[in-house]
């Protein structure tokens, strides 16, 4: 089933069951927005047409050789217009723009490193939280006794998995899985600072060239168009907007994500959701929060973003009562 996600990663992020729709938007789909985007850069690059140059007097060198001299205009750079159209010297050439293709095929990497962080973490800790969160999947397709075997199972492998975490000295999955949700925040930060200082900066869609020569002047002069800034202009704007929203977004996920794990209040309540039980039993609960941790709990928030509140909460129910039984014998 997940092969394909063992060979090419990028392949199962829509399907990896331990993946919110943050995750999702953070990764599978911005890598794809951000790879159209590098694609259709590339295209305009080698296709459409970057540069157009009012060529000088005819008698002048450049004229013998237009295709040639208009690449070095665009390899070269162009110079601002300043308001009176003349050349701004003092602020350099604007050879940026043909970098653009490579910032878009850049943010597309950098868009998969939470994902790649989140499974090295995950391969060195003892909890297999993707084989949990399948197993508690085969619930919502069995009934009867086969279903009451399989909870008792997903229960049983929840809490054998939360006593084995307490005594290892590895790190724990909330912490890795908190890594990562900064670590989102922190590249969707740092795309939305990248794109914003290149549309302040502007899309001029005009320059002076100047190139120079040894024979028979030293410089010619020509100015030029750029087309290609034109949709440079629209694609970063887009951009913008997409970061913006994924930004705020992203943010406000790691941040609820981060303190619900990490604040013992935060984490009885939302085991209370989990077990969709009355306020007044809450004191009732607090030692299986303490047997099951962070690990435990962030466990079964994976079940319930994969396969539902309902799993959840017959898993919870479950453990609960497991732990009550063994409370009970311990004090015969």
């Amino acid at each position: 089933m997940f092969i394909g996600s063992e060979v090419f990663p990028l392949i199962g992020f829509l399907n990896d069951p331990l993946d919110d729709l943050i995750d999702r938007l953070n990764g599978s789909v911005a890598f794809g927005i951000t790879m159209m985007l590098t694609v259709l850069a590339f295209g305009q690059v080698q296709f459409g047409r970057a540069i157009t140059c009012l060529l000088p007097n005819p008698r002048a060198p450049i004229h013998s050789h237009v295709e040639h001299y208009l690449q070095r205009c665009y390899i070269e750079g162009l110079y601002r217009l300043d308001e009176k159209d003349m050349p701004d010297l003092s602020r350099g050439r604007l050879a940026y723009y043909m970098w653009y293709p490579y910032i878009f095929l850049a943010m597309s990497l950098f868009s998969i490193l939470p994902k790649l962080f989140w499974k090295v973490m995950l391969h060195f800790h003892n909890t297999d939280f993707r084989a949990m969160v399948l197993e508690a999947e085969k619930l919502s397709s069995l009934s009867g006794e086969d279903h009451e075997i399989q909870l008792v199972r997903c229960a049983k492998i929840i809490q054998d998995s939360c006593e084995i975490n307490k005594r290892s000295s590895k790190i724990t999955g909330t912490v890795a899985y908190i890594c990562t949700k900064l670590l989102y925040v922190g590249i969707v930060a740092f795309q939305l600072f990248i794109t914003s200082h290149i549309v302040d900066d502007g899309f001029p869609l005009k320059g002076q060239c100047i190139l120079e020569f040894h024979e028979p002047q030293d410089t010619e002069s020509m100015e030029c168009t750029l087309p290609l800034n034109g949709f440079y202009h629209s694609v970063f704007t887009f951009y913008l907007i997409w970061s913006s929203f994924l930004s705020a977004i992203t943010f406000t996920s790691a941040l609820c994500s981060t303190s619900n794990l990490l604040i013992p209040a935060l984490r009885r309540r939302l085991l209370k959701k989990l077990l969709m039980w009355p306020n007044t039993k809450i004191d009732r609960k607090s030692h299986v929060i303490d047997f099951l941790g962070a690990d435990g709990i962030l466990l079964l928030v994976l079940i319930k973003q994969h396969n539902g509140a309902i799993v959840a909460n017959d898993i919870a129910k479950e453990i609960y009562m497991q732990s009550m039984d063994r409370i009970a014998e311990d004090l015969r």
